[in-house]
């Protein structure tokens, strides 16, 4: 599996490509109701009814982005994008800009040397 994140024009995009059985491009839409499976995946043995990219792709709506998938153009597995809409929480920051939780207000809530999330 790989995973890989970059900023883009007002979004960050997300991709995770897998080497799994991938997704014909006709059920690249229907893998996203829930406990749906293409057939190739019901197919290889492996179990996975759930809801799980249904579920993903919902939590990724209400964040204002969007998941999509295909079938990878090198070699099997799939690709799931996500695209997420940057937000600039504070006025003073950049968009896209790291947020540490710290603040200015001396309140201590969280780390400034932008050593990560406390």
């Amino acid at each position: 599996m790989e995973i890989g994140a970059r900023p883009g024009d007002g979004h960050w995009t997300v991709q995770v490509r897998d080497t799994g059985f991938g997704v014909p491009p006709e059920y690249q839409e229907e893998v996203f109701t829930p406990y749906v499976r293409a057939p190739n995946a019901r197919r290889g043995g492996h179990p996975g009814t759930g809801p799980g990219p249904a579920g993903v792709r919902e939590a990724v709506r209400l964040h204002g982005g969007t998941l999509t998938v295909r079938d990878r153009r090198e070699g099997p597995g799939a690709v799931f994008t996500v695209r997420l809409p940057l937000r600039d929480r504070d006025p003073g920051r950049t968009a896209g800009g790291p947020d540490h939780g710290g603040g200015t207000d001396g309140g201590g809530g969280g780390r400034t040397d932008g050593g990560g999330v406390p």
